[in-house]
């Protein structure tokens, strides 16, 4: 594993797995659309030119492996799925979460309230492990998630109503 032990992945991998779309399928303009219209812009860790001097220095080891623009149509599948969409996760936004959840036919979704990308290793009371391993266990019963809805996993202020302007259209 490279760098921190602290943020549980390795960055390489991380780039694997990302810089196909993030180069192929984002811009610069997109992500200072992003910026922009961030509802939370301190959350937002990178400006515009961050974000591509990090992708083209960084991404420009990786072959590109996504050739194919359909990769990033919607799923449609009735394979069950279980989607956790997190309302502060800057990475995918909450409108990219529900358009996600919006073509699986069998599919559960919990949404937390206060938390960002990748809950489920940041879950310290292991609720987002019980749900995940609730779901693996029997992907046809719906997982008992109540405990996303404990006050520790809630807001004490509202989240704004409108979707981001870059948000899927519906």
């Amino acid at each position: 594993m490279t760098g921190s032990d602290e943020s549980g992945m390795a960055p390489g991998m991380n780039l694997a797995v990302n810089c196909s779309d993030e180069l192929t399928y984002s811009t610069r303009e997109t992500a200072q659309t992003y910026i922009d219209a961030a509802p939370y812009p301190g959350l937002v860790r990178y400006d515009a030119d961050t974000f591509e001097t990090l992708y083209l220095l960084s991404c420009k080891f990786f072959p590109p492996t996504v050739l194919d623009r359909s990769t990033m149509d919607p799923v449609k599948s009735d394979t069950p799925a279980l989607l956790f969409i997190e309302a502060l996760d800057i990475q995918t936004p909450r409108p990219y979460g529900l358009a996600a959840g919006e073509t699986p036919s069998r599919k559960q979704v919990v949404e937390w309230e206060n938390e960002g990308h990748v809950i489920a290793h940041r879950s310290t009371d292991g609720c987002a492990g019980r749900i995940a391993s609730a779901f693996l266990n029997s992907p046809t019963t719906p997982a008992d998630a109540t405990c996303a809805q404990a006050d520790r996993y809630r807001l004490k202020f509202s989240l704004p109503n409108d979707p981001l302007p870059f948000a899927p259209a519906r």
